[in-house]
């Protein structure tokens, strides 16, 4: 009876983080809802969910319902056995009425901690199945993919925009457990072979699936990778410590995600405390979002850089979001930027506003860095960002050094865009597609 309260109240902690889960995915996703009306179907859910809780509660409550009141009808009939049992041995004057007493007194003395105890036991009948969930948390491996490296000294960030780098791929391969393909239908890599050149600019397009984020997030290192397989100035990733290696990157994904904090606050975030605290900071985070081609609207950012923006940016538009997540990507000064098709919720016409200042960015890396580093900057020489764009745009990636075309994770062309319009159907037809006019 023990184990099957032990296994109800486990049940009821899994059940309670079930139903939060689904009120806060809920609450983030109002907007969906309400646009689909599919607040019945919602609420149906819910209240499937709300139900059985219920249900295990019931369950959890009738055995503390028998449990309780016999505890108690133990005790009592403890106290109704001695007096029958001894009551005619002192009618018989065999026992004296002191020694019953006393009996009766060390029971009265008992039932009090055995209640206790009974307490304590349903507390840890409540903490035990709580902290088997915790304790997968807490004894869970960290993935850590340099544990047998050695300790280097950490890189100096200040340094690090002012060397070339060279980033290549030598039949890179990736492939996701089978759980997680089969859960989000996600494929792999395969037989990935790239050269990034200082200052070159590398075009990633395809279908949806075909890959293309997960080469990014293997660029990135989010995936444990096989040795040999990427190179950063000739060296094998996987012998440079993770934290050195991310230093090399600066990335704006697709799906934007900002803070529930003000816009600066979201926009310092890869910036260390003392460019915060630097006297120039405003004027720098005003230079990216202009370069982002985000104006700061007074209806929209009434406070300016101090409005807070809302949980994942539920106050703005997507394309605010992409521009912001853009202007913060900017003010890192790490040499290799990736955009992941973070101009895909904007109109042309800003578009190649963008696409502009990302030239004339790329060609001028010093133009973010705070003038706390600018004796540093005019020591040491400079060369030009790298970026790896994705877009379904293929305006977007047209004046790319090479783009790649991806297909089930692998590359079935490479080229510019003029020998792709020549030579690749697939690209050639998406060119077309983009930019027919349609007739008067």
């Amino acid at each position: 009876h023990v184990r099957r309260v032990f296994e109800s109240w486990k049940l009821c902690n899994k059940q309670v983080g079930q139903i939060s889960h689904f009120c806060l995915g809920a609450f983030r996703g109002i907007a969906t809802i309400q646009a689909y009306h599919t607040e019945p179907n919602i609420e149906k859910k819910f209240a499937s969910l709300d139900q059985a809780y219920f249900q295990t509660q019931q369950s959890i409550l009738r055995s503390f319902a028998l449990i309780s009141p016999l505890s108690k009808w133990i005790g009592e009939f403890s106290i109704f056995l001695v007096l029958w049992f001894i009551g005619p041995q002192i009618l018989a004057n065999k026992m004296e009425i002191g020694q019953i007493t006393a009996f009766l007194g060390y029971i009265a003395m008992i039932m009090p901690p055995l209640m206790s105890l009974g307490w304590t036991i349903n507390i840890f009948q409540r903490a035990f199945p709580a902290m088997e969930r915790v304790q997968e948390i807490i004894t869970a491996a960290p993935k850590s993919y340099n544990q047998t490296l050695p300790a280097e000294k950490p890189m100096d960030k200040k340094a690090q925009i002012y060397g070339p780098v060279h980033l290549s791929a030598r039949h890179l391969h990736f492939q996701y457990p089978q759980s997680h393909a089969e859960r989000t239908h996600a494929i792999g890599v395969e037989d990935i072979t790239f050269d990034l050149l200082p200052g070159k600019v590398l075009g990633l397009v395809g279908q949806i699936g075909s890959g293309k984020t997960t080469l990014v997030e293997a660029l990135l290192r989010f995936n444990a990778l096989p040795d040999q397989c990427l190179y950063l100035n000739g060296q094998d990733v996987n012998t440079i410590p993770l934290s050195q290696y991310r230093l090399y990157f600066s990335w704006a994904s697709q799906r934007a995600f900002l803070f529930s904090c003000t816009l600066r606050e979201n926009l310092c975030l890869a910036l260390q405390p003392e460019e915060i605290k630097a006297s120039d900071l405003d004027a720098r985070l005003m230079k990216a979002l202009h370069y982002a081609h985000l104006e700061l609207q007074p209806e929209i950012f009434p406070h300016g850089l101090e409005t807070v923006v809302g949980e994942k940016g539920v106050m703005l538009s997507g394309g605010q979001r992409q521009r912001i997540a853009l202007a913060r990507a900017l003010l890192k000064p790490a040499p290799i930027l990736i955009l992941d098709d973070v101009l895909a919720a904007v109109d042309y016409a800003t578009q190649e506003a963008i696409l502009q200042s990302l030239e004339e960015w790329r060609k001028n890396p010093n133009i973010f860095a705070s003038t706390l580093f600018s004796e540093a900057a005019s020591n040491k020489p400079c060369f030009a960002h790298s970026m790896v764009v994705i877009s379904h745009r293929l305006s977007v990636v047209q004046k790319a050094d090479e783009i790649l075309v991806l297909h089930q994770g692998k590359i079935i062309a490479r080229g510019t865009h003029t020998e792709l319009v020549c030579h690749c159907p697939y690209y050639r037809d998406v060119w077309e597609s983009q930019n027919q006019r349609s007739l008067p």
